[in-house]
């Protein structure tokens, strides 16, 4: 997905959604750009939040980004 046409109130163009495929709980970020540092800093704002609401540790990540190259830069190998 592109660059939004309007910018977000908070001046977001783009956002990112995560999915808990167990549950389907979904949880969406708004992105001032999607760079590897923007994309992971929101992810790791949802691991926290899902590892405390659950009390369970994440196991697997199945990233759906294109280019998956943007997981790889993050510092972590696809599962």
């Amino acid at each position: 997905m592109g660059e939004a046409p309007v910018k977000s109130a908070g001046g977001a163009k783009y956002f990112m959604s995560i999915t808990d495929d167990a549950s389907s709980y979904r949880k969406v970020y708004f992105l001032g750009n999607k760079s590897a540092v923007t994309t992971l800093e929101a992810f790791k704002l949802y691991h926290v939040e899902a590892e405390r609401q659950t009390g369970q540790k994440l196991k697997i990540v199945h990233p759906q980004m294109v280019p998956h190259d943007s997981f790889k830069s993050w510092g972590l190998d696809e599962v």
